[in-house]
């Protein structure tokens, strides 16, 4: 290695270093400016990795890694390092946050790892914190805050003992995906839900809300607290992806039912305890899953105000969900009535339901039967689909009968 004393790049990922010894003489050269280490089952980072003060970019992925040495500290001139798929690593050291020059942090699939360092707010040029499936790491720092050049963080925890959300107030510059965590305990945790801003980080394009813990209680109390956690995550209206999972309020946010979100493509909500759909607005695609409290949905969900025929002559042209294409219900086992639109809101020609939805599909929902006028009127639609849904099932899996007529003019159904 010696010989190789003025060499800058060097890629020795997938070899198998046969002794530490053997990686102690990659320390020796230098000049390195890039090393990549991957996947070489690597067990540790030899203590002379502190000799290499030009190396600019260090991949060390795909490795046995359990912790990182301090002597990283001294590699004040790195800018990218690459811990990807260490799954045993549960900490980095203090020293790390020496690296003032560093912008990528790749943290990806480190599935051990628990907390970043607590003078993290030392790594003044961070630009990217990847964090993609780091479930257990709950502990980030206040400091983090204080990156406020940060652009990328994919993950992150709050509540209780983890880190708090008002300390992403100043990150408006997050961009990308980002997955929120969230235990809901008192009224501390909604006013840090409140000091977050969501809505001021524009370039976030995708967004997904897990509460993942409630100790809240079944009170009237709990039940505000939860609704007005989920009023105070307002996101920015540029957002284009949204994903809720297990809130236990009793209704959306205004934000959610107005048309604020006028550039959201797609609306998953899973696991929620509400217990009717509003409108939803001009959404794509909407998925709804997991609702075990939903039982009804009504005409609201369509944004029909009215409530019979009289209604229509004064109506304007009213199009209902205008550029939904696809909609799906899962497991939402105690949903057992969809109101249907009326016979002259169906023959209506200045109301629009639903007129670019090609795919419905039901899987595994206790509805009892289709809203057929409403089926109809959807006149884009492709492909129905009725998947372990037993009333459904019991209506109309019978080809060629009456119910199953309703059905005719859409040129794919199937009911298993």
């Amino acid at each position: 290695m010696e010989k190789l004393i003025h060499l800058r790049y060097l890629d020795a990922s997938g070899r198998i270093w046969s002794s530490a010894k053997d990686v102690q003489s990659a320390c020796k050269l230098y000049n390195l400016q890039t090393l990549y280490l991957s996947d070489s089952k690597l067990k540790e980072i030899p203590r002379g990795i502190k000799n290499l003060t030009q190396l600019r970019y260090l991949v060390l992925s795909y490795n046995k890694l359990k912790e990182i040495a301090r002597e990283i500290g001294y590699l004040i001139r790195l800018t990218h390092l690459d811990l990807t798929w260490n799954t045993d690593i549960v900490e980095l050291p203090e020293t790390i946050c020496n690296l003032c020059d560093l912008e990528i942090l790749n943290l990806n699939y480190c599935y051990g790892l628990v907390r970043l360092p607590e003078w993290i707010k030392g790594l003044v040029n961070l630009r990217h914190l990847y964090n993609i499936e780091c479930t257990v790491l709950h502990q980030i720092p206040q400091g983090i805050g204080k990156l406020t050049a940060l652009r990328t963080l994919n993950r992150f925890h709050a509540g209780n003992d983890s880190s708090k959300l008002g300390y992403l107030k100043e990150l408006d510059q997050l961009s990308g995906s980002m997955v929120l965590n969230i235990n809901l305990h008192d009224r501390a945790d909604v006013d840090e839900a409140w000091k977050a801003k969501l809505m001021n980080k524009i370039h976030i394009k995708d967004l997904d809300i897990c509460f993942t813990h409630d100790d809240m209680g079944r009170t009237q109390e709990g039940e505000l607290l939860r609704n007005e956690a989920l009023e105070a995550l307002q996101p920015p209206r540029t957002l284009h992806s949204l994903s809720i999972s297990n809130h236990n309020g009793t209704k959306f946010p205004n934000w959610m039912i107005s048309s604020y979100l006028n550039h959201l493509r797609d609306l998953h909500i899973t696991r929620c305890d509400i217990l009717t759909l509003p409108c939803l607005g001009r959404l794509p695609e909407l998925s709804v899953s997991y609702m075990t409290r939903l039982s009804f949905v009504g005409r609201e969900f369509l944004g029909l105000i009215g409530d019979n025929d009289t209604d229509i002559a004064t109506r304007v042209l009213m199009i209902s969900f205008p550029k939904l294409k696809v909609l799906r219900f899962e497991m939402c086992l105690w949903w057992t009535e969809w109101e249907d639109i009326t016979a002259g809101e169906e023959s209506n020609a200045s109301v629009s339901i639903m007129p670019c939805l090609r795919e419905l599909d039901f899987t595994n929902c206790g509805l009892r039967e289709l809203p057929h006028r409403l089926i109809r009127k959807a006149s884009s639609l492709q492909h129905l689909s009725i998947h372990h849904s037993f009333h459904l099932l019991e209506r109309y899996e019978e080809e060629g009968s009456a119910a199953r007529s309703l059905f005719s003019h859409i040129p794919r159904v199937t009911v298993v």
